[in-house]
């Protein structure tokens, strides 16, 4: 709890004018990145693909041990105007993405995904899947048996070209085997909010990132509305550890690489419905 108010007390000193320093712009080449103290390399494609990926066929432990994806956010301070768009693809997904920009640098680039209404496995229909277990059901499908990555590879490695390139236009590689949303969705509504984020926003970002013990990290977002000096939106989860082991409560282990606020199963495992900040 003491840590939870740390970063609110963080978030206001920044409403009031003080500044800390930004986490290290990330550093990628074209088929390789690190994010959350894991190295990535990715077989990659530079456009569309049919879904297909030929290769060795890994399964149970021995895939378990080979697949990394991280859609927590990193550690550390973010700030700068604020830009939000999303948009609707391929018969009813939604794209989402979140720009923070600052001195015309882009400080973070973060994508979503929302299944359709009529979505082939209804247990995730109008689901997000960043961070809600979508990606550790990927993980138990076949279809990643070769690929070895899933949705949230695709958005973590297009939000590290993008901040590499310090652009949200672009030449950008995608996972083999992961290229339909990135090309689909990611892309266009990146295109599509990059001519906004050229200008400036009455919206600025204030956003704190920390671990708080267990396994478990916290983020808050303050969303602050500079023309008429009110907070616009207020934005808090507690994500747990991409390593289940690293997990203190053996019950919450299933949630690894899950938030507490998107994932599918958590208020059902454990009847926590909502966070008592204060």
């Amino acid at each position: 709890m003491f840590k939870k108010f740390m970063i609110l007390n963080l978030c206001l000193v920044f409403i009031t004018g003080c500044s800390v320093t930004t986490p290290k712009d990330p550093q990628t080449t074209t088929n390789t990145m690190t994010r959350n103290n894991h190295d990535y390399t990715f077989d990659v494609v530079s456009g569309a693909t049919n879904g297909k990926h030929e290769g060795i066929a890994y399964r149970g432990d021995e895939k378990w041990q080979r697949m990394m994806w991280s859609g927590r956010p990193e550690i550390g301070v973010v700030t700068g105007e604020y830009y939000f768009d999303a948009l609707d693809f391929n018969g009813g997904y939604i794209a989402t993405v979140t720009v923070v920009a600052e001195n015309n640098a882009l400080r973070l680039v973060e994508f979503d995904e929302i299944s359709p209404q009529n979505y082939y496995a209804p247990e995730w229909a109008n689901r997000t899947k960043r961070t809600s277990g979508y990606a550790n059901w990927q993980m138990d499908n076949g279809r990643t048996d070769t690929t070895l990555v899933t949705i949230v590879n695709a958005m973590t490695f297009l939000e590290y070209q993008m901040m590499t390139q310090n652009s949200l236009v672009g030449e950008f590689n995608a996972p083999a085997g992961s290229s339909t949303s990135l090309r689909g969705g990611f892309e266009p509504v990146a295109k599509k909010i990059a001519p906004r984020v050229e200008k400036p926003s009455n919206l600025y970002y204030i956003g704190i990132t920390e671990a708080i013990g267990d396994g478990s990290y916290a983020r808050l977002v303050i969303i602050y509305n500079k023309q008429d000096q009110t907070i616009y939106d207020v934005i808090y989860d507690e994500y747990f550890d991409d390593n289940p082991e690293a997990i203190t409560d053996s019950t919450l282990r299933q949630f690894y690489r899950q938030s507490k606020y998107h994932a599918r199963e958590f208020e059902a495992v454990t009847q926590q419905s909502t966070f008592t900040m204060m």
